[in-house]
């Protein structure tokens, strides 16, 4: 666990400059890499493993920033979407190289490749193991 919270903070530390954390950093990469540049707020909750309540709480804050915009329905009429909005997209972009420089830094540097491989194939193990 004490490795996770070092990546954690490391990680933290460096969105800290952007004005944003690392759940909000999370949020833009989602809704950029979603169709639309939106998620309905359910499906965000479960990506980023952020209980609805706290989401809610931070995509409020973000709205606040002019980041994102919560919009009530859609094609179907129900549900609450986030949608990524061009300041959100321009923040995602500057701290992208930050992110990927504390990534590398907290974690893929000191395991080498395959330290980092079988990392990934353990957290992939456990994502099978507790999907449904």
């Amino acid at each position: 666990m004490a490795g996770v919270l070092i990546i954690i903070t490391r990680l933290n530390q460096a969105m800290a400059p952007f004005g944003i954390d690392l759940y909000e950093f999370e949020i833009l990469l989602q809704l950029h890499d979603a169709e639309d540049n939106q998620l309905r707020m359910s499906q965000l909750s479960k990506r980023i493993a952020l209980s609805r309540s706290r989401l809610t709480h931070t995509v409020q804050r973000m709205e606040d920033k002019g980041l994102v915009r919560r919009v009530s329905g859609n094609d179907d009429g129900r549900g609450v979407w986030a949608t990524l909005l061009d300041d959100g997209r321009a923040l995602l972009d500057k701290a992208a190289p930050a992110h990927a420089k504390a990534l590398m830094d907290s974690l893929i540097e000191p395991v080498g490749n395959v330290g980092f491989t079988a990392c990934g194939m353990a957290m992939q193990a456990v994502i099978d193991a507790h999907e449904g």
